[in-house]
């Protein structure tokens, strides 16, 4: 990293309103000519674009009024990255509450103003929403016996290994002079749910 990169870092981290709240400072390994990635969070697209105004992002900022006032009402946190020394390109990530896009509720709304902007095919959205879900996952006597053992059963409940389905983020790339794309990322978690 350079002397420069290493003192507008410096810059960055310290005049971040919570420093303990950043997200990740480091560097992509797997990937050639990637240096260090500066991830922060912010609560609001808003609060992202008075942010990032104060070091030099003001071609950037067009594109993230833009993301307030097309995501902002239904964003319940955003993170923002960026390569350090590369700052014409940004990664903003839009996450909504809820995760299992019910009809109305705020993934829905993301995804549909995701497809009125041209972010989203239709099909695309179709295939989203019928992804999120829970699956019990069945297990054999042994594994019910070992969790006994190991953590034992609440009193009056069991507990069902299941699989729960979710959006968990829409990312955002904003690049000079390039079209605005965007990806979004579904998750599976694995988890034990008690009845």
């Amino acid at each position: 990293m350079s002397e420069g990169s290493r003192k507008r870092l410096t810059e960055m981290l310290s005049a971040y309103s919570d420093p303990q709240t950043y997200v990740l400072c480091g560097v992509m390994t797997g990937r050639k000519g990637v240096g260090v990635r500066l991830v922060f969070r912010f609560e609001t697209i808003h609060s992202a674009v008075s942010y990032l105004s104060a070091f030099g992002f003001e071609r950037q900022n067009a594109g993230l009024k833009w993301l307030d006032s097309a995501f902002g009402p239904m964003v319940e946190r955003v993170l923002v990255g960026y390569e350090i020394g590369n700052e014409n390109i940004l990664g903003v990530e839009l996450y909504a509450p809820d995760g299992n896009l019910q009809q109305g509720n705020a993934d829905d709304l993301l995804l549909e103003t995701l497809e009125q902007q041209g972010l989203c095919h239709p099909e695309k959205r179709n295939a989203l929403r019928s992804f999120p879900g829970r699956t019990a996952i069945a297990t054999g006597r042994e594994t019910w016996g070992y969790l006994e053992k190991r953590d034992g059963l609440r009193q009056g409940t069991m507990q069902v290994p299941v699989c729960d389905r979710q959006i968990h983020h829409v990312k955002v790339t904003l690049l000079d002079g390039e079209p605005v794309q965007a990806k979004a990322y579904a998750s599976a978690l694995f988890r034990w749910w008690f009845r």
